[in-house]
C-alpha cells in the first residue's frame, strides 16, 4: 500500500513537471464584512448590512457570479444588490439583513461557489439573544 501511494505521488509530481498547469491549484477567496455597527451579540429584530467580496482567478470566473449562492440561517434578507465586478476577478455584493433568530440562537451567512475548476465557501456566524 505504501509503495502504491508513493508511486501515485511521484506520478503527480512528474505530471506537474511535464505540464505545470496540471499542478496548479485554484486560488479563490471571500470576505464577509459588517458595514453597520459590528456587535458581539445581536437581538431579534436588529438590522445589519454586510459586504460580501469574492476574488477568483479569471479562468474560473467565466460565468460571472451565477454559480455563487448565499444561504441564511437565523437571518432574513431585507435587501440585496446585484453582484458588481470591481476589477478582474473581484466581485462584491451588499446585503441588508434582519435578525429573526432560530433554535440555536446563532445566525449564519454562508457563501458557496461551485465552479468546474474550483469550489469554496465562507461562513460568518453571529450570536443572537432573545
Amino acid at each position: 500500500m505504501k509503495l502504491k501511494n508513493t508511486l501515485v505521488i511521484l506520478g503527480l509530481l512528474f505530471l506537474g513537471m511535464v505540464n505545470p498547469s496540471l499542478a496548479q491549484t485554484t486560488k479563490a477567496s471571500a470576505v464577509i464584512e459588517v458595514l453597520s455597527e459590528n456587535k458581539e451579540t445581536y437581538a431579534l429584530g436588529d438590522q445589519m448590512e454586510l459586504r460580501v467580496s469574492i476574488t477568483v482567478t479569471p479562468e474560473i470566473c467565466t460565468d460571472g457570479m451565477e454559480r455563487t449562492k448565499i444561504y441564511l440561517s437565523g437571518l432574513e434578507l431585507a435587501k440585496e444588490s446585484d453582484w458588481q465586478q470591481v476589477s478582474s476577478g473581484r466581485w462584491t455584493k451588499i446585503l441588508s439583513l434582519k435578525v429573526v433568530g432560530n433554535k440555536k440562537n446563532e445566525g449564519k451567512i454562508t457563501v458557496l461557489r461551485k465552479a468546474d475548476k474550483g469550489d469554496f465557501f465562507i461562513q460568518k456566524k453571529i450570536r443572537i439573544y432573545e
